[in-house]
């Protein structure tokens, strides 16, 4: 504040600079409301995930609850990577330097698969000692281990769909954005959740999580690739 107030930097705060612009509060909103969305979907998927594991018994649910925590551990850095280059993405895109915002897209992918690869490596291979390494319960180890393998298809498909769905929201892409955010926890995956469980049981309800981020990935790549290519000409 010393620094701005006496007047060193170029550009000093002033009063006089700050005007209430409805316009710029119209596309934040338009592009935080499918973030806020998102997660408010995501609740009430796990809300009705854990309701429609109750009957196989509250080792089901704590099975499912321990393989989510593990499940977070990609997931975050997923988030983190895509939050990440998302200005990059954002700022090409306002300059309409679209090579340079394809090949940062291109590159982000790349990056978030290659640490998918490595998550879905680990998880594939020791689904069981991830799952002890916060709970020592057999009969739950042994639960877990079997959601832990179905969450394994999950980890790539989270790995690109979090880098598109980033990329739509840095584009200003408010409907496409809003229909990601919906399909990955809402549209897709509660839907998921009771055909699965249904026709599976309790093994079709814990591949209900990768069939849907499958659905939300491929719809968000189909936006993206529509819009990327309208972009270039």
């Amino acid at each position: 504040m010393y620094y701005y107030l006496t007047k060193r930097s170029l550009a000093a705060p002033a009063l006089k600079f700050l005007h209430l612009r409805w316009e710029t509060y119209a596309e934040i909103l338009k592009i935080g409301i499918p973030a806020s969305l998102s997660q408010i979907m995501m609740s009430i998927g796990n809300m009705l995930s854990y309701k429609l594991a109750a009957p196989y018994g509250d080792n089901a649910v704590a099975a499912m609850g321990v393989a989510a925590r593990v499940l977070s551990i990609p997931i975050f850095i997923f988030i983190g990577i895509s939050i990440g280059v998302q200005p990059l993405f954002g700022f090409n895109y306002g300059a309409q330097n679209y090579v340079r915002m394809k090949r940062a897209i291109r590159t982000s992918i790349t990056i978030s698969l290659s640490l998918g690869a490595v998550f879905t490596l680990l998880f594939a291979l020791f689904p069981r000692e991830l799952i002890l390494a916060f709970i020592k319960d057999a009969r739950i180890m042994d639960i877990g281990t079997v959601v832990l393998e179905a969450y394994v298809f999950a980890i790539p498909f989270a790995a690109i769909g979090m880098i598109l769905m980033g990329s739509l929201q840095a584009m200003g892409k408010a409907l496409p954005a809003l229909i990601v955010a919906l399909s990955r926890q809402g549209l897709a995956y509660i839907p998921a959740i009771f055909l699965l469980n249904s026709l599976f049981g309790f093994e079709g309800l814990v591949m209900a999580l990768p069939v849907a981020d499958a659905i939300s990935t491929a719809i968000s790549f189909g936006f993206v690739w529509v819009i990327v290519r309208r972009l270039g000409k």
